[in-house]
C-alpha cells in the first residue's frame, strides 16, 4: 500500500513513542557514556557524571524532535483547516468538533476541484457534507448524495446545509440500516440506493459512516454495493483509515478492484483506491447476487 506523503511517517508516532524513545535514548547514552568514562578515568564520580549528563543529552534530543514534531501537527491540520473554512461561511463550527479531519478534508476538496464531477456520494452525514457541498456550489457544476442512517443527524444536516446556501447541491437520503447479502454472508449497510438508480455515474465517493461501531469491518460493504454505481477511474475515499478495520476495508477493496490503495496522512488517517480505467467486476448484491460488471461511459 502506498502513502500520500502529506505527512512523514515519523509525524504520526503517538506521545508514548516518544516518551519510550527518549527513555531508551538516556539509558543507552547513559551506559554508553560510563563505559567510557570508566575506562578513560577509573573514577566512580567523573563516571556518574558523564552517565548523566550523556543521558540527559540525548534524551532531550528525542523530546525535542518530540515537541518538533507535534508543531508540524498542528501546523499542517491549521493549513489544512484555513484552506476550508471559508467553504462554509459564517457557520460557527470550531475544528476540534469535526467528525472529519481537516486535512483529509482537504484532499477530497482537492479532488472535486481537480475534478469539477457530475456525481458525489458520501456515506455519512456531518460537516463534510456541507464541505463538500459547498464546493460544488463554489465550481458550479454537480450534486452530492448522501446516505444517513440516523433521521434526526440527517435533519440536522440538512438544516445547516440551508444555512450555508448549499442545500440545492445535496440531497440527504436517510437510510437505515439493513441487512444486505454479500458474499455469502449478511452484513448491516445503508437503504435507499434506489435513489442512485438512473444517475450519472459516481465520480467520486467518500465513505465516513457507517459508524464502526455499527458491524466489524462496518464500511467494507460500500465499495462492493456502490461499485455498479461507479464511473470508470472514479475515486474513492476511505476516512479513519489508521483503524485496523478501515485499514483492512481497505486491503480488500484493493484486492477486489485491482488498484493499490493509497495512504492518506492526517491525523485521523484515510485512503484513496482509484478505480481502474476499464471495465471490470466485482462481487455485489445489487445483481442477483452475482459479480456486476460496470459499464464505461
Amino acid at each position: 500500500m502506498r502513502r500520500i506523503a502529506d505527512f512523514r511517517r515519523v509525524r504520526r508516532r503517538s506521545r508514548r513513542f516518544w516518551l519510550l524513545a527518549a527513555v531508551i535514548a538516556a539509558a543507552l547514552g547513559a551506559v554508553s557514556a560510563a563505559t567510557v568514562a570508566w575506562e578513560a578515568l577509573d573514577n566512580v564520580s567523573a563516571t556518574v557524571a558523564a552517565a548523566v549528563l550523556a543521558g540527559a543529552i540525548l534524551g532531550g534530543l528525542v523530546v525535542g524532535v518530540a515537541v518538533g514534531v507535534r508543531s508540524l501537527n498542528e501546523s499542517a491540520h491549521t493549513r489544512a483547516f484555513i484552506n476550508v473554512r471559508p467553504l462554509l461561511g459564517s457557520l460557527p463550527i470550531p475544528a476540534n468538533e469535526w467528525a472529519i479531519d481537516a486535512i483529509f478534508a482537504e484532499v477530497v476538496v482537492t479532488e472535486i476541484e481537480r475534478r469539477e464531477p457530475g456525481l458525489v456520494v458520501e456515506c455519512g452525514s456531518g460537516v463534510s457534507t456541507l464541505l463538500f457541498a459547498s464546493c460544488l456550489e463554489a465550481l458550479g457544476v454537480g450534486r452530492l448524495v448522501t446516505f444517513e442512517h440516523d433521521e434526526e443527524f440527517a435533519s440536522q444536516t440538512d438544516s445547516l446545509a440551508r444555512h450555508c446556501g448549499c442545500a440545492n447541491r445535496v440531497e440527504i437520503v436517510v437510510g437505515p440500516l439493513r441487512p444486505h447479502r454479500l458474499g455469502g454472508q449478511e452484513v448491516l449497510w445503508y437503504s435507499g440506493l434506489e435513489a442512485l438508480d438512473g444517475q450519472e455515474p459516481v465520480e467520486i465517493l467518500v465513505v465516513d459512516g457507517p459508524p464502526g461501531t455499527t458491524a466489524p469491518l462496518a464500511r467494507y460493504p460500500a465499495l462492493p454495493l456502490l461499485f455498479p454505481f461507479l464511473a470508470p477511474g472514479a475515486s474513492v475515499f476511505l476516512h479513519d483509515g489508521k483503524r485496523a478495520a478501515e485499514r483492512e476495508t481497505a486491503r480488500r477493496w484493493g484486492v477486489e478492484v485491482g488498484f493499490e490503495p493509497v495512504y492518506v496522512d492526517s491525523p485521523l488517517g484515510g485512503w484513496l483506491l482509484r478505480a481502474p480505467e476499464y471495465p471490470t467486476s466485482i462481487e455485489s448484491p445489487l445483481r442477483d447476487g452475482g459479480r456486476a460488471t460496470r459499464s464505461p461511459v
